[in-house]
């Protein structure tokens, strides 16, 4: 028996078989975690806007530097949401975030 997490692994896995992509949106805010992108087989995340929030700007600039390099060593495609600063925006070209 299949347990919530194992379901929606399953489920993923059949969209994609049927050629959908899937993505994981709000990464690094509510449920979402870095184990998720190894046992889910997404092709897309999303950044949450909360990780460019301008009270902790160096601490999310270290998070979101490591996601994204975890997810282009597993093949996922990176998108930053809500990013209002220039600062950021050139952050992220630099990480080679894949869209802003």
């Amino acid at each position: 028996m299949l347990d919530g997490r194992g379901m929606l692994i399953s489920f993923v896995q059949k969209l994609k078989d049927m050629g959908f992509s899937c993505s994981m949106d709000d990464f690094g805010s509510g449920y979402s975690s870095l184990n998720m992108l190894k046992s889910i087989p997404i092709s897309t995340i999303k950044l949450d806007g909360k990780m460019f929030a301008e009270q902790e700007k160096e601490r999310g600039k270290i998070v979101s530097k490591g996601i994204i390099r975890i997810a282009r060593e597993l093949n996922i495609e990176v998108v930053a949401e809500g990013v209002e600063t220039r600062e950021y925006v050139d952050f992220l070209k630099e990480q080679k975030c894949d869209m802003i």
